[in-house]
């Protein structure tokens, strides 16, 4: 199945929407996971598949373990660009990894640290002063800042919304907590739940 995926370096683990997990028919196990985001915010995953994920190019695969969440991001890029304004050769034309990257859609599946830099391959292309097409298993990708009306659309770092989860990090520290930060942080994660609008409520 056919899925659209963000790749973040600085995630140390790997998502799954639950709708796709659910339609992959991905075997579901209960596993609390804390996580932490930017500006320290907390959440956690409850569950974890395990799944594969495969290039449409070339015969490359990854066995992933994948944590659950309702929602990864809001849609991706933020705003639908023109292609007609980069100068794309025709090699990357032919192999792009989402051939709708220049269109705002919901994302599946977040890909961290674990595999990134197994995903990256040598060439890349600059196509403006903020921007370059990046080779991968999966085709080429987007990355950077592309100028749109009347504003700059991110494709490197996604937009935070009240329910994303990117940047994340889990939230073992080198350090042992003490006894009252361990009390206040399962606290939250007893105490917490998301509402029907995916909201945190304490």
């Amino acid at each position: 199945m056919r899925c659209r995926v963000v790749l973040d370096s600085g995630s140390q683990l790997c998502f799954i929407t639950n709708i796709l997990a659910r339609r992959l028919g991905l075997q579901i196990v209960n596993n609390t996971v804390p996580i932490t985001g930017v500006g320290q915010s907390k959440s956690s995953t409850s569950k974890f598949c395990m799944g594969t994920v495969q290039s449409q190019f070339v015969q490359t695969q990854f066995q992933v373990q994948l944590h659950v969440l309702p929602t990864i991001t809001g849609d991706l890029p933020t705003q639908g660009f023109d292609t007609n304004q980069l100068n794309i050769p025709r090699e990357i034309q032919s192999s792009p990894a989402d051939p709708e990257y220049s269109k705002p859609g919901s994302i599946d599946m977040l890909l961290g640290a674990e595999i990134f830099f197994d995903i990256l391959r040598q060439d890349k292309h600059i196509v403006s002063e903020h921007a370059a097409f990046q080779d991968t298993v999966f085709g080429w990708i987007l990355v950077g800042k592309v100028l749109t009306q009347p504003s700059l659309v991110s494709l490197v770092r996604p937009v935070i919304n009240q329910c994303s989860a990117l940047s994340l990090f889990t939230s073992t520290v080198s350090r042992r907590l003490c006894k009252e930060e361990g009390a206040v942080e399962q606290h939250f994660t007893q105490t917490s739940r998301r509402n029907e609008r995916e909201q945190f409520v304490v």
